[in-house]
């Protein structure tokens, strides 16, 4: 499962810092759910500490408030940002933290994502608005950051007819710290402006603390015989060419502000939602200044707490209100006075988890199984994981590499011995390792109640097949190409002691019947492609420009490098303006370098190595036509359907390939792409001419390519098949 938390709100902590709260919650209950956050907040610090991913929005309200950008605008940019980032994350839910942008909303209803919301006190006109519109409606689950007894009775009336609404009481960030020894006579005074927006309805806060400061120096920091020591955070948003604080030190803003607040012996602050929280939980007495803001009621938050550990000041009255409490030796007396404060922080998250967890239904585990996690190339696997909705996917690996960082990796330095190419070797030569290693995970089986084990190749099979006879689980295995084509195994215990084998074509599953494997144990599924992602790109190139060849691969004799480069070849030579860009690493690398010296084409060819998978979309995008010759290589290696090819292809490219294998159930004939035989340079060249001099026929191919792609061979379908595998078996 996977929840986006919106914490888009001004640039301030307060908002970061409560969903934040909200995410390592959900985590200590649940590990296995991807939490990612959107934010606007310069903080972002914070959240990577944490060990959340993030995505950092360029534009924040301090645009709108410098008249560099209108609301609405502002509000567009965060729409059109957010829903890239939907699409391609593709969550489970949205939890969205006081700032809602209804244009989201309705997306992340019509394209199945649940939505979630953290509805603090409002005023009333902008609770009717929620109400009258039925937009509170449209959530699937509101928390309420408040205790009942603190919201509104007219607002509290009409929320508590609602179903999806739940009062879970204050969210704040707490982490006590021991507190320094203060000296008698001396008297700590917080000065926090919280937010500090330069707007107009906070002046009175400014000029307030400007004339208490003033006075304070006049009286030499000195009140009715106590030293007055001042500490100020005027918040990311202060001018302070605007407003004078007096020649007194500040800083903008603090990452454990309840502790600088327990420490001081007073604070003044205005009402906002998240001091006031944390002086009623630090139980500091407070001077409190409430603003009138435009939704933000502060004035009925902080009423509750006159003479309940706090005073409330009124328009420059901070000095004479300071004066008071000390003549009258008040603190220790404001201190006892202040109302006990449930914690929300927990109870949301287990609102937030129980209503996933019921619209999900993950409560079967599977355990994907895989001699090393996981190569570059691999990131096929890595989406069949990510993108499970009704299952836990746990993963046992005895070699980790760090391409892809996932969680409930159950892996120990002490196995990475055992990784090795070959698997029956292992097992006879380190037999004690080995056996020592299956004995771990069936531990973890039991412990997890896992019921299904997928091999991730048949080859994972092969070595964990063990680890099924001796659990109740049930062993799917996926193939894929070299794992069967290519390894002089045998796999007939696999066959018969394997539940189900899902391969990748039709030839696949012909080929695995010959070999052995009960018919009715194979199924067809198809690894997928994010077509959000992989979007659509017309090509077209202009008159007298260079056209681009691309092809993406590891440099292994089945994926057909050198038939690539010698049809190039052939080309180039007729058709000078043109390029070739290959990307990918192994063995053959060599080779195809002197090929490129041989040939003088090193101005023509652009060997890369891999890159990250985030830029294959652009060098696919700065290309005009994919190239993919795959033949039969070494001990009968075979491809099964290359997924690059279908990312090509969902982004409007003209493809050519090969009659190999799979490829053909991929590709369909002069309408989705085109194939020329195996090891066919001059087939090749042909393909590539033709294409060049008919141009108008990229549009129509790339189009079809595309359609073929979203029909046949789409992750989301996919994934969806694949769960429903998972539920048929169990």
């Amino acid at each position: 499962m996977r929840l986006l938390i919106h914490a888009i709100n001004g640039v301030g902590l307060g908002h970061l810092v409560r969903t934040l709260e909200i995410a390592k919650n959900i985590r200590s209950l649940d590990s296995s759910l991807d939490i990612s956050f959107v934010t606007n907040s310069e903080f972002t610090d914070l959240i990577a500490k944490q060990g959340f991913t993030f995505t950092r929005l360029d534009m924040n309200t301090k645009n709108v408030l410098n008249n560099e950008i209108s609301y609405e605008k502002y509000l567009e940019y965060n729409f059109v940002a957010i829903k890239d980032i939907l699409l391609k994350e593709k969550p489970d839910m949205i939890l969205f933290d006081s700032e809602i942008n209804l244009k989201l909303i309705d997306f992340c209803i019509d394209n199945d994502i649940k939505i979630g919301f953290i509805l603090r006190n409002k005023k009333n006109s902008y609770f009717n608005d929620l109400i009258k519109e039925e937009i509170i409606k449209k959530f699937d689950i509101v928390l309420v950051p408040h205790l009942k007894k603190e919201v509104k009775p007219d607002q509290l009336k009409i929320l508590e007819k609602l179903s999806n609404i739940f009062f879970i009481g204050p969210i704040i960030k707490f982490s006590e710290r021991k507190i320094s020894k203060k000296n008698s006579n001396d008297l700590n005074i917080l000065i926090c402006f919280a937010g500090g927006s330069d707007v107009k309805n906070n002046e009175p806060l400014f000029d307030n603390i400007s004339s208490f400061l003033k006075e304070l120096k006049k009286n030499k920091l000195v009140i009715n015989g106590k030293n007055i020591d001042v500490n100020i955070i005027t918040g990311p948003f202060f001018n302070d060419k605007k407003y004078s604080l007096e020649g007194f030190e500040s800083k903008r803003f603090s990452y454990d502000l309840f502790n600088d607040i327990k420490d001081s012996d007073i604070c003044i602050i205005p009402g906002g939602y998240n001091l006031v929280n944390e002086v009623v939980l630090a139980k500091t007495p407070s001077i409190i200044i409430p603003l009138d803001r435009k939704e933000d009621d502060q004035f009925l938050r902080v009423s509750r707490l006159e003479e309940k550990g706090c005073v409330i000041s009124g328009e420059k009255e901070i000095f004479k209100k300071l004066e008071e409490i000390i003549r009258k030796d008040r603190l220790k007396e404001m201190q006892k006075c202040f109302p006990g404060l449930k914690q929300g922080n927990i109870e949301g998250a287990k609102k937030i988890l129980k209503f996933l967890k019921k619209e999900y239904g993950k409560e079967d585990n599977i355990a994907v199984v895989k001699g090393e996690w996981l190569d570059i190339s691999e990131k096929f696997i890595f989406d069949e994981i990510r993108n499970m909705k009704r299952f836990v996917p746990y993963i046992f690996c005895l070699n980790k590499k760090k391409d892809y960082e996932s969680k409930n990796i159950f892996f120990d330095d002490k196995y990475s011995s055992l990784w090795k190419p070959s698997y029956p070797l292992i097992m006879r030569r380190s037999k004690g390792v080995y056996d020592e290693f299956i004995n771990k995970c069936t531990k973890i089986i039991k412990d997890k109640k896992i019921r299904i084990l997928h091999a991730s190749y048949l080859t994972d099979a092969f070595f964990f097949l063990k680890l099924k006879t001796i659990t109740d689980t049930r062993l799917i295995s996926s193939v894929r190409g070299y794992d069967f084509y290519s390894k002089d195994l045998d796999y007939s215990k696999v066959f018969e002691k394997g539940d189900l084998f899902l391969v990748r074509s039709e030839i696949m599953k012909s080929d695995m019947i010959k070999k052995g494997c009960p018919k009715d144990k194979i199924k067809i599924h198809h690894s997928g492609v994010d077509t959000a992602f992989f979007s659509y790109k017309k090509r077209d190139l202009p008159k007298n420009k260079e056209i681009r060849f691309i092809s993406i691969g590891r440099l292994i004799p089945k994926k057909g490098m050198i038939y690539t480069l010698k049809a190039f070849n052939l080309f180039n030579k007729k058709y000078p303006d043109s390029s070739l860009t290959i990307i990918g690493e192994g063995e053959e690398k060599k080779d195809l370098l002197n090929f490129i010296h041989e040939n003088n084409l090193e101005n023509k060819v652009i060997l890369k190595d891999k890159v990250p998978n985030n830029k294959i979309l652009d060098r696919l995008y700065e290309n005009h036509i994919f190239i993919l010759h795959s033949v039969t290589g070494k001990n009968n290696d075979s491809e099964g359907i290359p997924v690059v090819l279908m990312e090509a292809m969902s982004t409007g490219m003209p493809v050519i390939s090969t009659f190999h294998k799979g490829i053909s159930e991929l590709i369909e004939q002069e309408k989705s792409g085109y194939l020329v035989k195996e090891k066919h340079a001059e087939g090749l060249f042909e393909r590539m001419e033709y294409l060049y001099k008919n141009k108008d026929v990229w549009e129509k191919i790339g189009f079809s390519a595309r359609e073929k792609v979203k029909k046949d061979f789409n992750i989301d379908i996919q994934n969806t098949l694949l769960e429903d595998i998972y539920e048929d078996l169990i």
